[in-house]
C-alpha cells in the first residue's frame, strides 16, 4: 500500500485559488471557491458528478476563463497569463486522445521533444532555489532524456511500444498518456482519472509513480471517483458540490479518527463538543471522533454505554457526511473536521 510521506510546505503555495467562480448563464459551475496547494503534496479532488471538479481543473489549466476570483500557478495567472502557467504543468484529460497512426514509441518521443527545457519561473518562485532539471545529465539532450524515462515508465506499466496506437485497447492507450504526461519533469501534473481503464496491477504501479514524484518535490493535482486511491495516495483531499467547496481534509488526521457506535440508557444527554454526533435511534448514537480513544472510552462506559463498536474513520464515512450536510442548504468552505480553514 502506498503510504503518506510527510509534505515538505513552502511559505508560498504553488497554486492559490481566491473567490473562483464560473457561470454558464444562470447555472454556477463553480462558486467562490478559494483553496491552496504547495509544493510537494498530491492534492485530491473528489466530489460526485457535476460537483465542479472538472470547472475548477479547467480554470486552472487556463481552458476556461473564470467568471470571479483569480488562479495563479507559481504567481502566474492562470487565464491572463496562461502560457507561462502552462510551462510549470503537465496534463492528462479524462479521454486522453493521442495520434492513432503513430506506433506508442514515436508518440512518446513526440512528447518528449515538444517540452521547453526549462519552465519560466514566477514571482512566488524569485526566492526558491533553480529547479534542477534531470534531462541535462551525462551530456544528453533534454528530449532524449525524457523520451528514455517515458520509455522506462511504459515498461513499468506494460505497455508494448511496438504497437500502433489504432491497434490498442482503451486501457493501453491510457498507459501510453500517462507515460507521455508524467516524462515532462514539471513542478506540476494534474490528472484526471488516471486510473481508470487500468487493472489493479498497473493501478497499483501508478500509485507508487505517483509517490516517487511526491519524494522528488513533484506536486501532483489528483482526481479520482475511487476513494481508496485517494486514502493510498493524496496527502490533503477537497470535496466539491454543486460547485461549492464543501470541505478540505489532511489525510494523516483522517486516519487517525474513529467511528464509534453504540447504544446508551434512554433518556441519557450527552453530546460530544465540535465533533460529529448523530442519534441513529432513540438510543443508538454514531460518532464522527478525532480524539485518542483513551480519552474517549472513559467517558461513554461512564454513561452506560452498550453494544459499543469502533472502527477506523474512511474517506467515505466523511464523504458522505458532508454531502448530506451541503444537501440540507448549510454547505460552507469549511475543512472536513468542521473548522474555517481556507487552505
Amino acid at each position: 500500500m502506498v503510504g503518506q510521506s510527510e509534505v515538505v510546505i513552502d511559505v508560498e503555495p504553488l497554486i492559490r485559488v481566491e473567490g473562483l467562480g464560473k457561470s454558464y448563464g444562470d447555472f454556477r459551475a463553480l462558486d467562490h471557491c478559494s483553496l491552496q496547494i504547495h509544493a510537494g503534496e498530491i492534492f485530491g479532488l473528489l466530489g460526485p458528478n457535476g460537483a465542479g471538479k472538472t470547472t475548477l481543473m479547467r480554470c486552472l489549466l487556463g481552458f476556461v476563463r473564470p467568471t470571479s476570483g483569480q488562479a495563479t500557478i507559481g504567481g502566474f495567472d492562470c487565464w491572463a497569463q496562461r502560457t507561462e502557467a502552462h510551462a510549470q504543468l503537465s496534463y492528462m484529460p479524462a479521454q486522453p486522445q493521442l495520434p492513432r497512426l503513430l506506433r506508442a514509441r514515436d508518440v512518446l518521443r513526440f512528447f518528449a521533444e515538444v517540452r521547453p527545457p526549462q519552465p519560466p519561473r514566477g514571482p512566488s518562485q524569485k526566492n526558491q532555489p533553480p529547479r534542477l532539471d534531470s534531462a541535462t545529465k551525462g551530456g544528453l539532450t533534454n528530449a532524449s532524456v525524457r523520451f528514455e524515462r517515458a520509455c522506462q515508465l511504459a515498461d513499468r506499466l506494460q505497455l508494448d511500444l511496438n504497437r500502433w496506437v489504432a491497434l490498442m485497447s482503451t486501457g493501453m492507450r491510457q498507459k501510453l498518456a500517462i507515460a507521455a504526461t508524467l516524462c515532462a519533469e514539471t513542478p506540476l501534473v494534474f490528472l484526471d482519472e488516471p486510473t481508470a481503464n487500468l487493472d489493479p496491477d498497473v493501478r497499483s504501479q501508478l500509485l507508487q509513480e505517483l509517490e516517487t514524484l511526491r519524494a522528488n518535490g513533484t506536486t501532483v493535482v489528483f482526481s479520482s471517483h475511487v476513494l481508496s486511491e485517494i486514502e493510498q495516495v493524496c496527502d490533503r483531499v477537497a470535496v466539491l458540490a454543486k460547485g461549492k467547496l464543501v470541505g478540505i481534509s489532511e489525510m494523516r488526521q483522517l486516519q487517525q479518527g474513529s467511528v464509534i457506535t453504540g447504544r446508551l440508557p434512554a433518556g441519557t444527554i450527552w453530546e460530544p463538543i465540535g465533533e460529529s454526533m448523530e442519534w441513529t435511534a432513540p438510543d443508538r448514537f454514531k460518532w464522527q471522533s478525532y480524539r485518542p480513544l483513551e480519552d474517549v472510552l472513559p467517558g461513554l462506559l461512564s454513561l452506560g454505554v452498550r453494544d459499543l463498536k469502533i472502527e477506523t474513520l474512511g474517506l467515505l464515512d466523511v464523504y458522505h457526511r458532508h454531502l448530506a450536510y451541503h444537501a440540507g442548504g448549510e454547505a460552507s468552505d469549511r475543512s472536513l473536521h468542521g473548522k474555517d480553514d481556507g487552505t
